[in-house]
C-alpha cells in the first residue's frame, strides 16, 4: 500500500481528485498546519507519517508530496520499488 502524504496550509483541497483515477492501492493523509505560526513541513510530513503507522504499522511506503506541486500527468509514477527513489 502506498501511502501518500500531502501537507497543507490554508491551502484549497479540492484539487486532489487526480489521485483517484490511479490504479493502485493508495491511502491519502491531508495534514494541515493548524496555527499561525511560520509553516513547518518537516513537522506536518512526521504528523502525516505517523497517522499513516497509526492506522497501519506494517506500512512501508511513504510518498511526501507539497500540495503546490501535484502532478498533472497520470504517467507518474507512486510506486514503491524495492530500491527507494528521490
Amino acid at each position: 500500500m502506498v501511502n501518500l502524504i500531502i501537507q497543507i496550509s490554508n491551502a484549497d483541497c479540492s484539487n486532489f481528485g487526480w489521485f483517484f483515477s490511479f490504479q493502485i492501492d493508495y491511502q491519502l493523509y491531508v495534514v494541515e498546519q493548524s496555527n499561525t505560526g511560520p509553516f513547518n513541513r518537516a513537522m506536518l510530513m512526521n504528523v502525516g507519517a505517523a497517522e499513516a503507522l497509526r492506522h497501519r504499522k506494517s506500512t512501508q511506503c511513504f510518498i511526501f508530496h507539497d500540495v503546490d506541486l501535484l502532478p498533472e500527468d497520470d504517467r507518474n509514477l507512486y510506486t514503491c520499488p524495492s530500491q527507494p527513489r528521490y
